[in-house]
């Protein structure tokens, strides 16, 4: 018995020094993924486009950043070549003296999406995709039409920063560049009889359903009137806004008050031959001046509204027969803001225009910067403000524009800033049938 029991024992035992010479499994990490795997096939493509640029131009290079123990003979990935350039640092792989040869094939867009821009795209926009100026012009457009793009690019030049403001046409869109103190707008020979054949071949006859549905005399009140006349009041109240008004005719003059809740505006109309309003300036928030309409077509236009220091003009391009509009007439188009018709007749509203030559390297393009869109790319600055020098503002425009050429003084020229703009193109027809190409640059501000 002794006997089986030593023999149990040492077989227990040996069945344990076994057991501690057989080594525990142990849970090994997974394996990393190489430096290779880890990108998209997107970019693998990109890489091995730019790796077979890369060894036409520096093929010496290439072949001793192989590397056989990690790659397997391969080139090193494209990352690891170009990043010390696009994102800063020293380079690794390229000295300077190649790396102009380096721009030429690279990406270029994705080098200029580095740098600082002068300006900033608005809205929508902002997801176009960069077009070079040689594209955008050589873009045909059918008649009529008009398209978005955006460019980056620098100014080479902006020709009228001695002229940034105009009173503006909306009849032809001629320009008048001045005067904004109230002195009379001088015309040309030339285009005076311009100006007269448009007018023979329109209708300045005033709309019968506008303005000769009345038989109120006192509507109708125009220069060379009686002094005699009874003083007249009438009242309105507007439905669209809620608004009421009073018209008050007296002798020559005529007086509308508009009132809503707590905010009152007066307008007063006067004769416009040798009537000095200045005193009177303060008193009312518009005056505006019955003009004969033979002086509205003469080469010598004076103005006819005067508003918050601002004077504006009517259109030379159609002048009716001045007359104060009815009362119904004038509370429905009634605006705070500089209006857009007086006396039955348009007026030149007073309006930013910018010519910018954008400059990249394919092409030069010329465009215009006018309106609502040159007041949103001067961070909402407006043309009153700029005649007027409200905060000194007028000087800040011009060096901020001057900036954009790389003129840092009048004698003084540095480097252009990067810019990006939203160019629309459209592809207008003019009346004799010829086709034009009009740039303009849209939804757009300084930084």
């Amino acid at each position: 018995m002794q006997k089986l029991q030593q023999e149990v024992q040492q077989k227990k035992l040996q069945q344990q020094n076994q057991e501690k010479s057989i080594p525990k499994k142990q849970d090994t990490p997974p394996p990393r993924p190489s430096r290779e795997t880890s990108y998209t096939v997107r970019d693998l493509t990109k890489r091995k486009r730019t790796e077979q640029k890369l060894e036409k131009v520096f093929p010496e290079k290439l072949k001793s950043r192989t590397n056989p123990g990690k790659y397997g003979g391969k080139t090193r990935p494209y990352k690891d070549l170009i990043r010390p350039l696009i994102f800063g640092g020293r380079p690794q792989l390229f000295d300077e003296t190649h790396l102009e040869d380096f721009v030429k094939f690279v990406s270029k867009r994705s080098l200029r999406c580095q740098q600082d821009s002068a300006t900033v795209i608005n809205g929508d926009d902002s997801s176009l995709s960069i077009s070079r100026l040689s594209e955008i012009k050589s873009f045909n457009l059918p008649p009529k039409t008009f398209k978005y793009f955006r460019v980056r690019c620098k100014v080479k030049k902006i020709s009228n920063l001695d002229s940034l403001v105009c009173h503006l046409c909306p009849a032809n869109n001629f320009r008048f560049h001045g005067p904004f103190d109230g002195s009379n707008i001088k015309i040309s020979e030339k285009t005076s009889k311009y100006l007269s054949s448009r007018r023979r071949k329109r209708a300045d006859t005033p709309s019968k359903s506008d303005y000769d549905i009345t038989s109120d005399k006192q509507r109708r009140l125009s220069v060379g009137s009686s002094r005699n006349l009874s003083m007249t009041v009438t009242s309105h109240n507007e439905p669209h806004d809620g608004s009421k008004w009073e018209s008050l005719t007296m002798e020559e003059c005529v007086m509308r008050i508009r009132r809503k809740d707590d905010e009152k505006f007066t307008i007063l109309y006067v004769p416009g031959d040798n009537h000095d309003t200045d005193e009177l300036v303060g008193k009312y928030d518009r005056i505006i001046r019955i003009v004969p309409k033979h002086i509205l077509q003469s080469r010598s236009i004076p103005h006819v509204v005067e508003q918050d220091g601002m004077f504006y003009y009517c259109t030379p391009s159609l002048t009716p027969d001045p007359r104060v509009p009815p009362l119904p007439h004038e509370a429905s188009h009634f605006t705070p803001t500089p209006p857009t018709e007086a006396i039955h007749c348009p007026t030149m509203p007073i309006v930013f225009h910018i010519d910018i030559t954008m400059v990249d390297e394919t092409d030069t393009c010329s465009a215009t910067l006018w309106g609502n869109n040159a007041s949103d790319f001067l961070n909402g600055i407006t043309p009153e403000q700029f005649v007027q020098n409200d905060s000194d503002c007028r000087d800040d425009v011009i060096n901020k524009l001057r900036h954009l050429t790389g003129d840092v003084t009048d004698d003084e020229r540095g480097e252009a800033p990067w810019c990006e703009f939203v160019v629309k193109k459209s592809r207008r027809v003019s009346k004799q049938g010829i086709p034009g190409d009009v740039y303009e640059i849209v939804n757009t501000r300084l930084r």
